[in-house]
């Protein structure tokens, strides 16, 4: 891998202050070098230590704090025991919603953009194939997104083009170590499980990856092309565009209207379709974020909204 594919691969984030997460596995470890390697910047190296590893977690966070020293970069560790809900049981999405909330606190606290973290080409093929698997809509398919927010936290992803190979080729031709987490091969989640398939095929991750960009255009084109409703709109304005069309009109009304982002779910939008489609359907009905939706005269609005 020579230094003018990783630099035509490596997308670099706006000028600024801004978080790197590294955990110590290789990934990490080499968006670190390569950021510190490029050039200056006011980086500040953010560890999350699972506490579930035992002295393995501890060194990881050892390691990670002596590679940033190294590298004249400051770095911070937070631990699972400091952040809410740490005596819950560790799923895996409530171990990445405390990453998120970890990753937020220090942003907030350093006054930073956000947070750089180590996702590649592979993690992406294998976030598209999960979905596909869970029947995933086009926004889902369109894979991770290079710079994109959860909840108030802005999440830059510079390292989407460069594959998991490329990544161990630039470290291991440069003498720098990393640490592996053990646990990263047991077939105990749906990541790991389908991990192995896609490492032995690599024309699926291929093709994979072209479906994501593929769903990606064609979210940009409706994102586009949807218009946006009015507080208070008129039903064939919505019940005349194509379903395609249709579902994000719907999907981004009702989010504007205090529906859950997180919870928003297609079939939510849908049900906002029919009542403008369909005048037997039920006029008042109950969105997610305990939004309700009421059909009157023709029109479409939030129950509470004045009318």
């Amino acid at each position: 891998m020579t230094a003018d594919r990783i630099n035509e691969a490596f997308c670099w984030p706006e000028s600024g202050r801004w978080a790197v997460g590294v955990s110590g596995g290789a990934d990490s470890v080499a968006m670190l070098c390569l950021l510190a390697r490029a050039r200056r910047e006011d980086w500040v190296v953010v560890h999350i230590d699972h506490e579930l590893r035992g002295q393995a977690s501890r060194d990881d966070a050892a390691f990670t704090l002596d590679l940033a020293q190294r590298l004249d970069v400051r770095a911070v560790v937070v631990r699972r025991a400091e952040m809410p809900d740490a005596m819950q049981p560790p799923t895996g999405d409530r171990l990445r919603r405390l990453r998120h909330a970890a990753y937020q606190r220090v942003a907030a606290a350093e006054g930073l953009s956000g947070v750089l973290l180590a996702h590649h080409a592979d993690d992406q093929a294998e976030t598209i194939l999960l979905r596909l698997l869970r029947n995933a809509s086009m926004d889902g398919l369109a894979g991770m997104s290079a710079d994109g927010r959860v909840g108030g936290l802005r999440i830059f992803r510079p390292m989407l083009s460069l594959r998991r190979s490329e990544l161990r080729d630039y470290l291991h031709r440069r003498g720098i170590t990393w640490r592996e987490d053990e646990t990263n091969a047991l077939p105990k989640t749906p990541r790991n499980r389908i991990r192995p398939t896609l490492t032995e095929n690599p024309l699926l991750s291929e093709r994979l990856l072209a479906l994501g960009k593929s769903s990606a255009q064609l979210r940009a084109w409706v994102r586009e092309h949807a218009p946006a409703l009015a507080p208070d709109f008129a039903m064939r304005q919505l019940a005349d565009l194509p379903d395609i069309l249709a579902h994000n009109s719907a999907r981004r009304w009702l989010i504007e209207r205090g529906a859950s982002r997180e919870k928003m779910s297609g079939p939510a939008a849908n049900r906002l379709i029919e009542m403008a489609r369909d005048a037997a359907s039920a006029a008042r009905q109950q969105f997610p974020g305990k939004l309700t939706v009421e059909r009157k005269r023709g029109r479409i609005g939030a129950a509470d909204a004045p009318r």
